[in-house]
């Protein structure tokens, strides 16, 4: 009898997410979708008087100061300088100004067309004026749901040319890179060197993503050792920056002395800071270019192989257990001295202990985001995690715990000098584009880090990693004036850095009314996407939840 019912509600599940399919067929090929464009008033010479400036570069408050600006460029800031004739004077009223701030890690390619086009403007509004995009190309079939560097790259010139609102896309990197099994069926038809397996195959790659006119590579998960070291080699000749997920059969140091520039999550620090590090890459190795047949074998044959290869998940109390500090700060002051930056994207992290209790349900920043994102992409992710700790509640303990030590362990990577950047993965589950940057400023302050360090971290480290930090980053004579306005301090409480009051940026000035007008389009956009959806919700939650008892 239950496995009818199961079955029936299976159906039922499936009609009522018809439409949720069709829309987003609909939304793939569809040329309708507009961009939003800038809207604020157009101020070429501006001076902002009466405002306390955060500089970013010593960490220091600079009180009652006068910015001028002029071409976008910032022309003096002082407590008294000389305001020329002409100049539309805005009162600062004690407000706190900071730099445009930079996301070091997001996928707005991702999804649907309409989330780049909500979720940009949403940025902005929030004061992110500068975004790191990974996963930035595609090939083959895989660019029916992505977006190839070129559009992309049309997409940052449509920013740059003052057409969109949204953030300067700063770095464009190439779809993730992976093993044949992960790859699976966009590898149909495809040069084998797309899913490298071998050395030569490794440096073909590099090869031909230096032609695709990639910004840097992104090395993914499953990656295999010969094909990892192979590409960096080669990436390294040819200048090609490589950033992205440290691969799971490659040891940290091994990536950042093979000149891997950026490292990209905190779920990998705990790992490298234990002793099981040395047990678990060589056993994913050996897992790693097995096909998917092999892989299910594996499972039965080499279950102490397995148990480290299943997402690390029997192992996170070990991990922590077996936490060597001394050993963790010895790496951490490797990784200082070496040309090599780490994005922790802790919220990345704290949203897979929470996604099974759907929470956006109650938060009111869904609003702004797509109904496609939450209801396919959110849910799915939810109910992954149901069935993966859902009757081992000890294990998920001990995930919440190695997430709590990934944290604390940004503030050691501070302490010790390594280089950090603040990075969302916007497109991710739980994370509200804009919004979501303050909370992971706050993260990083509550894993250890002080808040002019983390501010630090959001304009001058990653205008410095771009090469950028002679234009952009802090708010100097000389420097490109993209402005943040704040009603609170945020070196005194970073949770301050979320009071945006206004913004000047690409030479307009939007206040806060005319934000909140720009957030109103990006939840007019989101919602009438696919409204009618919302309706079956409900009915498909519960019925996925009741397929999982």
């Amino acid at each position: 009898m239950r496995k009818a019912v199961k079955f029936i509600l299976w159906i039922l599940a499936a009609l009522v997410s018809l439409p949720a399919v069709l829309v987003l067929i609909l939304a793939l090929f569809s040329n309708q979708q507009s961009v939003v464009p800038p809207t604020g008033k157009a101020l070429n010479v501006l001076a902002i008087q009466g405002v306390h400036v955060v500089d970013t570069e010593s960490g220091a408050l600079l009180k009652d100061q006068t910015l001028l600006v002029s071409d976008g460029t910032v022309t003096a800031v002082g407590e008294s300088p000389s305001i020329p004739p002409g100049t539309h004077v805005i009162a600062g009223e004690g407000r706190y100004v900071l730099p445009g701030l930079w996301n070091m890690h997001t996928h707005v390619s991702n999804f649907y067309p309409g989330f780049r086009l909500e979720s940009m403007p949403a940025m902005v509004a929030h004061g992110v004026m500068y975004a790191r995009n990974l996963n930035s190309d595609c090939f083959g079939a895989m660019c029916v749901f992505a977006q190839s560097v070129d559009e992309m790259r049309a997409l940052g010139n449509q920013v740059v040319e003052g057409v969109m609102l949204g953030p300067r896309l700063v770095g464009l990197g190439s779809y993730a890179v992976n093993g044949p099994p992960e790859m699976g069926a966009f590898m149909q038809d495809q040069p084998a060197y797309l899913a490298p397996t071998t050395a030569e195959q490794g440096r073909e790659l590099a090869r031909y993503l230096q032609q695709r006119g990639v910004d840097f590579i992104k090395p993914y998960s499953a990656i295999n050792r010969a094909a990892y070291f192979g590409m960096m080699e080669e990436a390294v000749r040819l200048g090609l920056e490589v950033g992205g997920h440290l691969p799971q059969g490659v040891f940290l140091l091994e990536a950042i002395e093979a000149g891997q520039r950026s490292i990209e999550h905190a779920v990998q620090l705990p790992l490298a800071c234990s002793p099981v590090e040395a047990e678990f890459r060589p056993a994913f190795e050996r897992y790693v270019d097995l096909t998917q047949l092999q892989r299910d074998a594996f499972k039965t044959e080499r279950p102490e192989d397995y148990d480290y290869v299943d997402s690390v998940k029997d192992h996170y109390r070990d991990i922590i257990e077996r936490y060597d500090e001394a050993g963790c700060k010895a790496l951490l002051a490797e990784w200082a001295a070496a040309d090599s930056y780490y994005v922790p994207t802790h919220l990345t992290r704290w949203a897979e202990t929470v996604m099974h209790q759907f929470p956006w349900e109650d938060d009111p920043r869904a609003a702004f985001v797509g109904d496609i994102a939450l209801m396919l992409a959110w849910a799915s992710n939810g109910r992954s995690y149901i069935k993966r700790f859902g009757e081992r509640p000890e294990q998920e303990q001990a995930f919440i715990d190695y997430v709590t030590l990934g944290q604390q362990l940004t503030g050691l990577a501070h302490a010790a000098g390594v280089k950090l950047m603040v990075g969302t993965d916007v497109g991710d589950t739980l994370i509200y584009p804009g919004a979501s940057f303050h909370d992971e400023m706050h993260m990083m302050v509550e894993g250890g880090m002080p808040a002019a360090a983390v501010l630090r971290a959001a304009t001058v480290t990653a205008a410095e990693y771009e090469g950028m930090d002679d234009r952009h980053g802090s708010i100097a004579p000389g420097k490109a004036a993209n402005l943040v306005l704040l009603v609170k301090n945020p070196l005194e409480n970073i949770g301050n850095s979320s009071s945006v009051d206004a913004i000047y940026y690409q030479g307009r000035y939007y206040n806060r009314d005319e934000l909140d007008v720009v957030m109103a389009g990006v939840e007019s956009r989101a919602k009438g996407f696919n409204h009618f959806l919302r309706n079956g919700w409900d009915v498909v939650r519960t019925a996925f939840q009741f397929l999982l008892m």
